[in-house]
């Protein structure tokens, strides 16, 4: 089922790159605020990519996530449950892995209110974490971005 020759690889490594120069192109972070992006990159993954699995922290770690911006919970709690996820990564395999990977990103405090200056770094991380988990979610997730930045 799944193709590992040199070729797919080729072809994966293409999507990551083509749909960020696509973005880029299509000036689609203009008129965003870091924030803003970052909002969509959650929103994103609570849509697409946690119904991935059936693992059940991926839900409450995104519920952790949104406490946070909401102001709910402070950054020593955040921390916590970034401690508690790093841990479960290194027991998971395979596809859950990957997703734990995107995940861990918002579980970080910085991650919601840092300068405009690193929107473009959080993409490319973004964009290559997605390829690890599935092709095609890179241009879902370009669809899904041209939606919301309009």
């Amino acid at each position: 089922e799944y193709d590992m020759s040199i070729n797919s690889k080729e072809k994966r490594e293409r999507e990551d790159i083509y749909i960020g120069n696509k973005i880029d192109s299509k000036n689609l972070l203009e008129n965003l605020s870091y924030e803003e992006f970052i909002i969509i990159c959650i929103s994103f993954t609570e849509k697409f990519i946690i119904t991935l699995s059936k693992n059940p922290s991926f839900k409450e770690d995104m519920y952790y996530v949104n406490l946070f911006i909401k102001g709910k919970i402070n950054q020593e709690v955040l921390r916590k449950r970034r401690i508690d996820a790093w841990s479960r990564y290194d027991l998971l395999e395979c596809k859950d892995k990957y997703i734990q990977r995107v995940i861990v990103c918002f579980l970080y405090p910085d991650i919601i209110n840092s300068n405009n200056e690193g929107i473009d770094d959080f993409q490319e991380l973004f964009l290559n974490l997605l390829l690890d988990i599935k092709d095609g979610l890179c241009i879902m997730f370009f669809d899904f971005l041209s939606n919301h930045a309009s």
